[in-house]
């Protein structure tokens, strides 16, 4: 073998010798442990165990991945108030499958992104859209996050799962609890009562208004759900009364109004941000955003049942003005 040869294989060999610990490190546990499934259904980390972090490190991937596989006609999108809403409690209650396509941490740009993601994929038949004041009220920064248009860039190029940092963390975390025990705590560092209010203080700021381009968003896509036949509803949570007062106490009333007008004048409304037995019951919270799980399955169950308790059905306000109209027009000229 001549000296060149000899040098070239020295050199790949070396190379092979770097790259092993990466692969054995890193690209092999990324492909065994799989936290999104997108190598498929098997992994040597339970179902449950890769379910818990993926769902708290980034939940836009592995839905993305599973409805562009499977996708349905009926879809909810919003933030983590309808997230937490479990999918098979909604299913029976709507007794028809249902995506709830909610992402935890989710900005109003991620929800519509997955709403025309979802009507590229299949034709819709209804879609359930979050309301909640916070997310559309987003601030333009905070509406920058889109994990949706990076979650499809990625399953377009596989090569990208491996280096992903969200992938990575759920890779580390799934592995360790699974095999060593060792459960990343992602709870909040602090007493009930104080989260309780960092929360209240943090989520709602006297600075919410929404974002015109935002309301001229939403209203395209209202309008094609409308044009194509397809049932466009808002759904608002339901919040503790804290919220609300805390709305109140930042001087948001107006504002909050304002939103409610402007949500139903695009579509209808089922408004579950009301007093209630759930919502005047801070046991029936974690937060004053969220339900829990006992709660979440109880108010799943309530929304999309015939007749909701929770909840008040809001008319859209055109069809108020297309109904008032029919029955002038039937009841001919007034004399």
């Amino acid at each position: 073998m001549s000296g060149s040869r000899q040098a070239a294989w020295a050199t790949w060999l070396r190379l092979a010798l770097f790259a092993l610990p990466i692969a054995l490190l890193v690209f092999l546990p990324v492909y065994l442990i799989d936290p999104y499934s997108v190598f498929g259904p098997h992994s040597i980390v339970s179902a449950s165990i890769r379910e818990n972090y993926r769902t708290r490190i980034n939940s836009v991937l592995f839905k993305v991945h599973a409805y562009t596989l499977d996708p349905s006609a009926d879809i909810i999108l919003g933030d983590s108030q309808l997230a937490q809403l479990p999918e098979d409690v909604i299913d029976r209650a709507a007794r028809r499958r249902i995506s709830n396509m909610a992402y935890y941490g989710a900005s109003l740009t991620e929800a519509m992104q997955t709403f025309w993601l979802a009507a590229a994929s299949t034709h819709l038949r209804q879609v359930y859209f979050g309301g909640d004041f916070h997310l559309i009220t987003m601030s333009p920064l905070e509406n920058a996050q889109d994990r949706v248009t990076s979650s499809k860039r990625l399953l377009a190029d596989k090569s990208q799962y491996f280096v992903d940092h969200d992938v990575l963390e759920a890779t580390w975390a799934a592995g360790r609890a699974q095999f060593l025990g060792l459960e990343t705590d992602y709870s909040p560092q602090t007493s009930r009562e104080e989260f309780w209010k960092l929360q209240l203080n943090t989520v709602i700021k006297p600075t919410e208004r929404m974002d015109p381009r935002m309301v001229a968003d939403l209203r395209t896509m209202v309008d094609y759900c409308r044009t194509h036949g397809i049932q466009f509803v808002f759904v608002l949570p339901p919040q503790h009364g804290d919220v609300r007062k805390r709305i109140e106490q930042a001087g948001l009333h107006d504002d909050y109004e304002s939103v409610m007008s402007q949500l139903q004048a695009l579509a209808e409304v089922w408004d579950c941000d009301v007093d209630s037995e759930i919502t005047t019951d801070r046991r029936q919270f974690a937060d004053p955003f969220h339900l829990t799980k006992e709660a979440a399955v109880r108010v799943a169950a309530d929304i999309w049942s015939d007749r909701s308790v929770y909840c008040r059905h809001l008319a859209w306000r055109g069809q108020q003005r297309m109904a008032q109209a029919a029955a002038e027009s039937a009841a001919g000229p007034q004399l």
